[in-house]
């Protein structure tokens, strides 16, 4: 039988075996948060554990070293930080009654206009439409934090999943590899290094592209005059870890915020995020992160929509890497 026949056999099979592994997948989704999860830490802990292990601390206790690191710092930065930004909650809280209240005092200045009862209309529709669009967001983002707080038991598992991947990965690897022929593990070891080197330069510049997008739109709230420009740079720099659809996701509470002090500073802060968005969408993510994915635009919308559809949030988040990985491995097992 020709190589080119028994190639297209090969992969008819294996497109059968992933389609079935797909299904399967996605009946246990909630369990592969966990793992999903579970490797995503491990994979983050991995190099400084392999550090201290150089510098004669064993890996078990230099993996237990790190996560009371890591856990001290982030309760350090709630110290920190949520004075601050209780603050400007407790302040938001307390002015969000007069926001409403002048947004009904605008919706009835333009009922009261002297216009055509048409553009009456469209701006009552319009309106109407915001209000939805407003409330989807509002309610998605809701059901994404309750869908996280329903698995905080899993969320607590994988830090301890993680431990033994972390402490066992040599092992985990041989034993894999043992299942291969020799040609075989020296594609799968390819593979392995460009796939670090996929999630290393995604991960570092995505993180660094979404803390400068916070920290610039939190400068220029605070240099327009917009109140609470804390919670305006953290919503932006937290919306933009949601690949492409977090400017939107951002803006709207931003310019709520902006437009209820007064219609100026909404006009001036819409400007300044669509200035930011252009200088990430064509400066900061192509320098930063650049064309390391070798991605398409379609395949990149076609997989945020999959990844929400069937994860949420974290699906969408996860799926440009994912995506990435899939064509890789499939890239290189043709040569096998």
């Amino acid at each position: 039988m020709p190589l080119i026949a028994r190639k297209i056999i090969r992969y008819s099979i294996l497109f059968m075996l992933l389609l079935g592994v797909i299904v399967f997948a996605y009946k246990i989704k909630s369990i592969l948060f966990c793992f999903f999860l579970a490797a995503f830490i491990a994979y983050l802990f991995f190099r400084p554990a392999r550090f201290l292990e150089k510098k004669g601390i064993k890996r078990p206790w230099s993996i237990l070293l790190i996560y009371f690191i890591v856990f001290s710092v982030i309760s350090l930065g709630l110290f920190l930080l949520f004075p601050l930004l209780s603050t400007e909650l407790l302040a938001l809280a307390q002015v969000l009654p007069l926001y409403a209240g002048q947004m009904q005092i605008l919706v009835h200045n333009v009922e009261e206009m002297n216009i055509n009862h048409q553009i009456t209309d469209i701006i009552n529709n319009n309106i109407s439409h915001i209000e939805n669009f407003v409330y989807e967001q509002f309610n998605f983002l809701l059901l994404s934090v309750y869908a996280l707080l329903s698995k905080v038991f899993l969320i607590i598992l994988s830090p301890i999943i993680a431990f033994y991947l972390i402490n066992d990965w040599e092992k985990l690897k041989e034993s894999f590899f043992k299942l291969l022929s020799p040609k075989g593990r020296k594609i799968a070891d390819e593979l392995l290094t460009e796939i670090d080197r996929i999630l290393i330069s995604y991960l570092q510049g995505h993180l660094l592209v979404a803390s400068i997008v916070g920290i610039f739109s939190g400068i220029a709230a605070a240099v327009i005059g917009v109140n609470f420009p804390f919670i305006v740079g953290l919503i932006m720099g937290l919306s933009e870890l949601v690949p492409y659809l977090g400017i939107i996701i951002g803006c709207i509470p931003v310019l709520g915020i902006a437009a209820s002090e007064s219609f100026r500073s909404g006009i001036y802060m819409l400007i300044i995020i669509i200035i930011i968005q252009q200088l990430e969408s064509n400066i900061l993510s192509p320098k930063i992160i650049g064309d390391k994915l070798r991605l398409h635009p379609l395949v990149i919308v076609l997989a945020l929509l999959i990844g929400g559809d069937l994860w949420g949030i974290w699906g969408i988040i996860i799926s440009i890497p994912l995506i990435a990985i899939i064509r890789l491995t499939v890239e290189l097992s043709w040569r096998l």
